[in-house]
């Protein structure tokens, strides 16, 4: 909770000084509102004694003496209901107030956490779920806010019950420390069901996490599933963690309405003794009583409020827990700031230099290795094509050349600066990258293009279009307007491949990095993709990764990936020369090439 409230001052400490004042204003107009109560009963006839009761009557009656106005109860009834309309108008702003602090701080946190999210390393945030972070940012966040407003609303009932116990106090020592040593006991029988709250409250956030998990893998996989007819398999693995969910939730509640039972149970076993004791006991002044009867029902509520806001928090302070730990983890493998650093110009050449990565395992972290002491070299103006079975290692590459990945050991250069530090984010802004993995927003067909160039004319849209052959748009219902789908759902594979070929393509990119870019295209569109990649050629640097091998026939260069190592590097027609050599016999084996009988030693 002190964690929490440090977090808050840090972030908003005017807010948090307005709050606190608000609040002591608040108290100040409670108190006096309560004291308006000593008057009244005074002029309305009751004997308010000698004792400290009469003491408050005569401060009351001298203040109005001071002002030259007699007591009378329409005075006194006008005043008191003027304080409570001060007190009512306080308590409205103080409430404002808080939903002001506390949304504000939410809104802070969600935007810190998808800023620590977004600048992570792409290794880290690769191995988490998307749903965990939608999970952190909408549900968890919001029981953040929940704890917040309750810790805020925690500390105006306290000094709120400070001044009214203290009143307690002053009216009559005995009965209030009987109600500190009742309320005390009180709170001990419900200490351990309070303190349960934190438990359940964790097993709320572990049943949304899984909930959201099951959102978003079942939605996700809506084909497969439609496809093998196992609808009723997923809304049954859906249900039980939508059920798990909501029994936690029940939990909560009962929890709470147990707790809530006992003290408002006990709350009224006090106060039948506060009367008891006042009365046969004590035998204080019925006014006396009536007071002090009115302030502990005040008070009460107060002090099962405080308990409850207590138990409201412990409920919460997982979700808290969560969302600090997400930020720590996450600011803790931060990328380099973006900076002003200039962008290479690659006015030369792409250089592998001793290049060794480990998927799992980022910096000096074990991990499976995917790269061994890789050195090639992708040449300026030149066409490169990374092949090899799949595992070989050709996508790390790629994600190496972007920036995506940070090398275990040695290092990428772009010319003679090393790819590392605020060096990634400048290359990546010279970068055109596809993968087979493609990603189009739900958006029109223009704002997709637009988003790497918002600048970029209608021609250079067409010319882009043209060059990707993804002509297909301009007969497209809305043509450019015409909405695709969340993930582009409403094209097929290879238009979609198209289309995010047209956006790297409209960058005018230094690198173009097509990473089983054609995977999805049929034989036609697949040609017509790379004559226009060939009409780049000696203009445009560009990098190729693919696993069908004719599709790298007009390469510059080809080197043979295997196992995270180079094994073979050379033009198409020097690989196919070589007898035995593992291009050639990747091209045999995908029917690119046919061998004749061994004896006849004639290739077809």
């Amino acid at each position: 909770m002190l964690d929490v409230l440090r977090s808050l001052v840090a972030f908003a400490p005017r807010q948090v000084l307005m709050v606190v004042v608000m609040t002591l204003a608040l108290s100040v107009t409670s108190g006096v509102s309560l004291l308006m109560l000593v008057p009244l009963l005074d002029v309305a006839g009751l004997d308010v004694g000698q004792g400290t009761i009469g003491v408050l009557a005569e401060v009351v009656a001298g203040a109005f003496d001071l002002l030259g106005v007699a007591l009378s109860i329409p005075l006194v009834l006008g005043v008191y209901l003027l304080v409570v309309t001060l007190e009512a108008l306080l308590g409205r702003v103080q409430s404002v107030r808080t939903t002001l602090l506390y949304s504000t701080y939410v809104m802070h946190l969600r935007q810190r956490l998808y800023g620590a999210i977004t600048r992570s390393t792409w290794a880290f945030y690769a191995r988490h779920k998307s749903t965990t972070f939608v999970h952190a940012l909408t549900q968890e966040l919001e029981r953040v806010g929940g704890a917040t407003s309750a810790l805020v609303s925690l500390i105006a009932k306290l000094v709120l019950t400070g001044i009214y116990l203290a009143l307690a106090l002053y009216l009559s020592p005995a009965t209030s420390l009987l109600v500190l040593a009742c309320g005390s006991v009180l709170m001990a029988l419900l200490a351990r069901p309070t303190g349960a709250g934190k438990a359940k409250g964790e097993a709320v956030s572990i049943a949304y996490q899984e909930m959201f998990g099951a959102i978003g893998e079942h939605l996700a996989g809506m084909r497969v599933s439609k496809g093998h007819g196992t609808e009723a398999l997923h809304v049954d693995r859906f249900s039980l963690r939508t059920r798990r969910a909501a029994d936690s939730v029940i939990d909560v509640a009962r929890n709470q309405a147990d707790v809530g039972f006992w003290l408002k149970t006990g709350s009224a076993a006090i106060l039948a003794a506060i009367f008891y004791v006042a009365l046969v006991v004590l035998a204080l002044p019925l006014a006396s009583i009536l007071l002090l009867l009115y302030l502990f029902a005040r008070l009460v509520p107060m002090v099962t409020g405080v308990q409850r806001h207590v138990h409201q928090m412990l409920n919460l302070l997982p979700a808290v827990d969560r969302v600090d730990d997400m930020l720590a983890r996450f600011d803790a493998r931060a990328e380099a700031p973006a900076g002003s650093a200039p962008a290479p110009t690659l006015q030369r050449e792409i250089r592998f230099e001793g290049v060794s990565f480990a998927y799992n395992g980022e910096g000096n972290e074990a991990g499976a290795t995917t790269l061994e002491d890789v050195d090639l070299v992708l040449r300026a103006g030149a066409t490169t094509a990374i092949v090899g079975p799949s595992g070989a290692g050709k996508s790390t590459v790629a994600d190496l050349v972007v920036g995506l990945l940070t090398p275990r050991g040695g290092t990428v250069w772009v010319d003679e600066v090393a790819l590392e530090g605020a060096a990634v984010h400048a290359w990546r802004r010279r970068i055109g990258y596809v993968n087979q993995d493609t990603f189009l927003f739900n958006d029109t067909v223009r704002e997709n293009l637009l988003a790497v160039r918002p600048e970029a004319t209608e021609a250079e849209v067409h010319e882009a279009l043209a060059a990707a052959a993804a002509g297909f748009v301009l007969h497209l219902p809305e043509g450019l307007d015409t909405l695709m789908g969340e993930r582009g759902v409403r094209l097929s594979g290879g238009e979609r491949q198209r289309i995010a070929l047209a956006r790297a393509l409209l960058r005018r990119p230094a690198l173009l990095v097509l990473d089983e870019a054609t995977s999805a295209l049929d034989a036609e569109n697949e040609r017509a993709i790379q004559e226009a990649i060939e009409r780049m050629a000696g203009r445009q640097t560009i990098l190729l990764i693919a696993h069908r091998l004719s599709s790298v026939r007009a390469a510059d260069m080809i080197h043979v990936m295997e196992a995270g190592r180079v094994v073979e590097s050379g033009s198409w027609d020097e690989l196919m020369r070589r007898e035995g050599g593992r291009f050639r016999a990747l091209c045999i084996a995908q029917g690119v090439v046919r061998e004749a009988p061994l004896e006849t030693g004639v290739e077809r």
